[in-house]
Formats: C-alpha cells, sequence, structure tokens
C-alpha cells in the first residue's frame, strides 16, 4: 500500500537526520559528559520513535 511505503520513508528519514543531527552534536562539544548526554538523549528518542510510530503505528500517516 502507498501509505506503508511512505511510512516507512519517513522512518528512515527521521532515523538519517537524528544520526547527523547527533553526529553533528558531538562531534562539536569538547565535554565527554556533554558527548554522553547527546548519545543517550538521541538513542532514547529513536526508541521512543520505534516503539510508538513504527511498531504500533500510533502516529501513522493514516491516523487521524
Amino acid at each position: 500500500m502507498l501509505l506503508d511505503r511512505w511510512q516507512t520513508y519517513w522512518s528512515w528519514l527521521f532515523y538519517g537526520t537524528l544520526l547527523v543531527a547527533a553526529g553533528v552534536a558531538v562531534a562539536d562539544v569538547e565535554s565527554n559528559d556533554r558527548r554522553a548526554a547527546i548519545v543517550v538523549l538521541a538513542a532514547s528518542l529513536a526508541a521512543w520513535y520505534w516503539h510508538a510510530v513504527v511498531r504500533d503505528g500510533r502516529f501513522t500517516l493514516g491516523a487521524g
């Protein structure tokens, strides 16, 4: 189905953008504590997105 394909594209776009943003943020800071915080926050956001959007489908394109 077309909506399923778009949902897959949006999920990959989310993860790619999150990876790039986290990579730039980690490369930009000098403190190891900030790097760890950035990585933990990015991993938490990725886990939430997978659980809420990819697995459960609560926020899909066809919802609402």
